[in-house]
């Protein structure tokens, strides 16, 4: 009788388990697959898309939301400081940091400059 009630309370915990997981990993995945469903022609499509709304917006939300989604598409470099057990050295960050400003990568923050040098943001 005992194995029987610990049986069902397993198993009910497992499928307890088992429908969380489930409910939790979902929306990851549908996320996943519609960011692969984007091919590069259109990735460079929806930057240039952004970009121009950062030209010529003057909503700041759009122009937010714009420069947001710019960084969703790994167009925007976003530069995250860790500082694990107070170990933040700022030399050794300032190294990393001007060995990623390759000229192709300044290439792209200039595009975000007018014509005139002026910030378009």
């Amino acid at each position: 009788m005992m194995n029987i009630f610990l049986t069902i309370i397993v198993i009910i915990f497992g499928l307890i388990g088992v429908t969380i997981v489930i409910y939790a990993y979902i929306p990851i995945v549908r996320k996943k697959r519609n960011k692969f469903q984007i091919g590069n022609e259109d990735v460079s499509n929806e930057i240039e898309k952004r970009l121009g709304l950062l030209r010529c917006e003057k909503d700041t939300e759009k122009l937010a939301n714009a420069f947001i989604e710019l960084m969703l598409l790994s167009y925007v470099l976003v530069h995250v400081i860790v500082n694990k057990g107070n170990n933040y050295k700022d030399k050794v960050q300032c190294k990393v940091f001007c060995d990623f400003l390759t000229p192709d990568v300044i290439d792209k923050v200039k595009l975000l400059e007018g014509n005139n040098g002026e910030c378009t943001l």
